[in-house]
């Protein structure tokens, strides 16, 4: 313990190599009954400073450290991309609900492993197990266009396939953005490749961004 750095976070999983779970569940809790360590939520912690103050964190932060505690990767939940889609498309209008729409989802995060939760400032966080070609996807500015366009699902077929897709789905992406979606072709449904066309791509796509997102 005497080796942890002050405001810099760690999780009880850290520090099983030094005893057993009971030995660090109990040294962390009189750690923390001496107002040394401050319990930022279950299983993570972080050092005071000598004023007894410490370091603040993200919602997105704290999720980061239980996702990295375990060895998972975390991203941005689409739906916020997939509802500006839907409302560019006029699928729905501004103000109007989207697809599974609800308080939680302003709290949900994709999780490559189980889906889990827990409580930060006194709001549930969730963990949502995404698929291994979702997350391979990752959160790139593409990466989160493709998720948000997977996300919307049949409602994409019922505009995208009358109107122009790629510019419909590449508003905003640059060149190298465009790339990497042509890339990744093979991590996403066949039907979404072929409204957007990806086999021939190039025919027409500029190397500019295509509107402003």
């Amino acid at each position: 313990m005497l080796g942890l750095e002050i405001d810099e976070p760690f999780t009880t999983r850290d520090l099983l190599n030094y005893g057993s779970r009971s030995a660090i569940d109990n040294c962390i809790y009189r750690l923390i009954q001496e107002g040394i360590i401050h319990r930022i939520t279950r299983g993570v912690f972080v050092v005071k400073k000598s004023n007894g103050r410490h370091a603040h964190f993200t919602q997105r932060e704290v999720a980061e450290i239980k996702a990295g505690a375990f060895g998972r990767k975390l991203q941005t939940h689409p739906f916020k991309k997939a509802k500006e889609i839907a409302i560019r498309l006029g699928l729905i209008k501004p103000g109007q609900k989207w697809i599974g729409e609800c308080d939680e989802l302003e709290s949900t995060y994709e999780i490559s492993g189980p889906s889990s939760s827990f409580v930060y400032e006194g709001k549930r966080i969730y963990l949502k197990k995404a698929t291994r070609r979702k997350i391979q996807l990752g959160d790139s500015k593409a990466g989160l266009v493709m998720r948000a366009l997977w996300y919307n699902g049949f409602w994409n077929r019922l505009v995208l396939m009358r109107q122009d897709a790629q510019k419909l789905a590449y508003q905003g992406l640059y060149f190298g953005d465009r790339r990497e979606i042509h890339q990744s072709s093979a991590l996403i449904p066949a039907w979404l490749s072929d409204i957007l066309n990806l086999e021939n791509n190039d025919k027409y796509i500029q190397a500019r961004a295509i509107l402003v997102a």
